[in-house]
């Protein structure tokens, strides 16, 4: 039956990824230093929608995952933090599994290795979910360092 219902929101998150919003993205960038920024992406979700963590357990919803494209420009520092949230029930997936509500912010340390101006181009994959659906989605995000 558990199966059952997986195709089922599986098939649902296909056919209404493009209909509903359920979540918006922003990013900014912190300077932490001469040589390190803080990448930071903010997701804000519609009421009632859930947002699930970066590890999430076998057999649950999808993960959010983080990617960033490789460049000369700068290196990773570590992974991305995310809130730091109890894992609670989720009768969808009958299962604790760590989710956010409402805003969740996330952030990437990076090292810069230029002298110049240069964008990072990212992208996220993610699932929201509400008691009746689940949607699935991509985004494209940017960040603009202006190190001179």
């Amino acid at each position: 039956m558990k199966n059952i219902f997986v195709i089922f929101l599986l098939t649902t998150m296909v056919c209404y990824s493009q209909k509903i919003k359920t979540i918006s993205w922003e990013t900014k960038t912190t300077k932490i230093s001469n040589k390190e920024y803080d990448l930071v992406i903010m997701a804000t979700l519609e009421p009632n929608y859930h947002l699930y963590s970066q590890t999430v357990p076998d057999n649950g919803p999808l993960p959010t995952i983080f990617s960033f494209n490789e460049s000369k420009n700068y290196k990773l520092v570590g992974v991305v933090k995310e809130p730091i949230e109890e894992a609670t029930f989720d009768p969808v997936f009958e299962n604790k599994i760590k989710s956010f509500d409402n805003k969740a912010i996330f952030s990437q340390r990076i090292k810069v290795t230029s002298k110049k101006r240069f964008k990072i181009i990212g992208k996220i994959t993610f699932m929201t979910c509400n008691d009746k659906t689940c949607i699935r989605g991509n985004k494209t995000i940017e960040f603009k360092i202006n190190k001179l």
